[in-house]
């Protein structure tokens, strides 16, 4: 059976880059079959800079364009919007390959691309879908809004996963907690159990590894000016790295700064993009404060190299209030940050990223409302710092290792 199933087609948005969805490409390759990656021009990053020199052979990426896709995507109608347009020409460009697809890999946005999937299955016979769920939607709206519209846009989203997943054919998921999750809320009983698998954000070790500090920016010296050189080569560097918005608790951020602000050994480096940016460079500018420098957003095949700029590396959650998208949540970031060998502080309810990071002793964990103590985990880092890289990195070569996957995939197409 599993040399019949050559052709499969990744279906993905994306606000940055389809990671995840490229290193699934690769897996897939690696396993002798034909993917192709279909998605469209990331909301937040340059569009050519995306997509030169990636990892896949040409004509491997098949990209949509949304007009005004970034203006819209500030406001829930807008998003809805967004996810509305490139299911619809998703569906278009599945069409076209009709006869010679044989899985459909739906990542996202939920449920909108698992809807066009499934029914793709309506035209052609034997097509199989597999849903990749790592944002948990439309619980996830929460972070947004929490007024009526909201809720009754769950309570719609809810009803429409419980309709979609159950027609597809195996379920994937990136953490145990996220498995059980998902089975209890939308699927029990409707698949079985053991459709419902684990793949955790996967990371290839051997391109993402510890560097100097020095090495990287020589990797990157066309991008950084002398000041910032001299800043990262002198300080003990705080990084932040991703999407900056309240939906993942950015705006913890801006208590770090003014906790540090006055702090010689810490120089803050914020890299990405998103709707609150501007509110963070505001007010640093507002309060004076010298630490903390915005750049980027980099392309993907850059970050190996920005992330080593780090010290130690900062992941954030939401944190107004506990749901349950916060408790599960699992950002690729924090597969590369151990890759790379930074510890990690992370700042947010996640049982997983708790977990992980405890296990391995590869950084320090905190509670969003314990912030002013942050400066004591900051100075237990830097104390013990060789054997917090040295563990960060063993986490990431024993748990996300991009060939891991490998042997699950085997297991869904055979």
């Amino acid at each position: 059976m599993i040399d019949r199933i050559k052709n499969i087609i990744i279906v993905t948005g994306s606000d940055f880059s389809p990671g995840r969805a490229f290193y699934i490409s690769k897996a897939l390759e690696l396993l002798g079959f034909e993917s192709k990656v279909l998605t469209h021009e990331p909301i937040y990053q340059d569009k050519e800079s995306m997509f030169e020199k990636i990892n896949l052979r040409k004509g491997k990426v098949l990209k949509v364009k949304i007009p005004f896709a970034r203006a819209l995507y500030s406001s829930i109608v807008g998003r809805l919007a967004v996810y509305t347009v490139f299911s619809l020409l998703a569906f278009i460009k599945l069409l076209k390959f009709l006869n010679n697809v044989n899985v459909v890999y739906s990542r996202g946005p939920h449920p909108f691309t698992d809807f066009v999937s499934v029914l793709v299955k309506d035209f052609r016979k034997g097509i199989k879908v597999v849903s990749d769920i790592t944002d948990l939607w439309p619980e996830s709206l929460t972070f947004m809004s929490e007024n009526l519209f909201s809720k009754i846009l769950q309570l719609i989203g809810i009803c429409l996963n419980r309709v979609v997943y159950k027609r597809c054919d195996y379920i994937i998921v990136h953490n145990r907690y996220f498995k059980e999750y998902v089975w209890r809320i939308y699927l029990k009983g409707r698949i079985r159990r053991n459709r419902i698998l684990v793949i955790p954000h996967v990371v290839d070790t051997k391109e993402f590894i510890p560097l100097t500090k020095q090495e990287a920016v020589n990797h990157l010296r066309k991008y950084l000016d002398d000041y910032l050189v001299h800043q990262i080569l002198t300080k003990v560097v705080v990084g932040y790295s991703g999407l900056i918005s309240n939906t993942i608790g950015s705006d913890i951020l801006l208590k770090m700064f003014k906790l540090f602000e006055d702090d010689n050994r810490i120089f803050f480096l914020i890299i990405g993009e998103g709707p609150l940016k501007q509110e963070l460079i505001n007010f640093v500018k507002q309060n004076n404060i010298k630490n903390v420098v915005f750049a980027g957003p980099f392309p993907h095949k850059l970050m190996k190299y920005v992330i080593n700029l780090f010290d130690i590396a900062i992941i954030t959650s939401y944190h107004k209030k506990i749901i349950t998208p916060s408790i599960y949540w699992f950002p690729k970031k924090f597969v590369e940050y151990a890759a790379c060998g930074k510890p990690i502080i992370f700042i947010g309810l996640s049982k997983f990223i708790r977990e992980k990071i405890q296990k391995y002793e590869a950084g320090m964990t905190i509670y969003p409302f314990k912030i002013n103590d942050i400066n004591d985990q900051i100075n237990e880092i830097i104390q013990h710092y060789s054997e917090f890289s040295t563990n960060s990195r063993e986490m990431a070569t024993k748990e996300f290792d991009y060939f891991e996957a490998l042997r699950i995939f085997q297991e869904i197409l055979k």
